[in-house]
């Protein structure tokens, strides 16, 4: 904030400072105003460019509802459990409840823990720069499910991914909420929530694909 506006608890503030306060509050009341009284495609318009953004913001959200479809429904494949199996229950390799219940639950420690620092992030580095970090991370991330032969790295690799997962669900919101003119905030926080189900919906598509291999590509 610019230092004329910084309140002084032993100094009262002079009229010029209470001048401009009232000015830039009335600015924004009007600014606010106006957008109030924009129409959808009246709004489309002047922000383009923001929409655009926040549209492809949003995709990210699309791998979180994908992953997150994929691991808990794994855990019924046989491919999965020929490979991961610790127990074997009527001749049959299978993961014991424990196991199941980390290996599903792991995502939601690491989300929790990204959207815990999300909101730092964004405070220091900027929605753009906290984005495209989460999104290097998650490569890296992904690389220990795919090649991780071993519950434990499976369970790693879940916690880690679900941090990246957690960025996305804030940023992504936020930016759509902050970012857009008030007629169009409604429209655009909903598609997020979209992005998710368009991600479950490829998800379970993939898994039809793949539920009757029993080698290790099936998962």
């Amino acid at each position: 904030m610019d230092a004329k506006y910084e309140a002084d608890p032993e100094k009262p503030a002079t009229d010029e400072q209470v001048g401009d306060i009232k000015f830039h509050l009335d600015d924004a009341r009007l600014a606010a105003s106006k957008e109030h009284g924009l129409t959808v495609l009246q709004g489309l318009k002047p922000y383009r460019k923001a929409i655009g953004w926040s549209v492809m913001l949003s995709m990210a959200v699309i791998m979180e509802g994908y992953d997150t479809t994929l691991i808990g429904s794994y855990l019924g494949f046989a491919s999965f459990n020929n490979t991961f199996g610790d127990q074997v229950v009527d001749g049959v390799p299978s993961i014991s409840a424990p196991w199941q219940a980390a290996v599903t639950n792991g995502a939601y420690i690491g989300e929790i823990l990204g959207l815990q620092v999300t909101g730092y992030l964004v405070d220091w580095y900027g929605n753009k720069k906290v984005m495209t970090g989460a999104t290097i991370l998650m490569i890296g991330f992904i690389a220990l499910s795919f090649f991780g032969m071993s519950l434990g790295v499976q369970l790693a690799g879940q916690i880690l991914c679900g941090i990246p997962w957690g960025v996305y669900q804030t940023v992504t919101t936020v930016y759509a909420a902050e970012v857009m003119p008030v007629n169009l905030r409604g429209y655009l926080t909903s598609y997020v929530n979209l992005c998710w189900v368009i991600g479950q919906f490829i998800g379970s598509g993939v898994l039809v694909g793949v539920e009757n291999r029993t080698d290790e590509w099936g998962w």
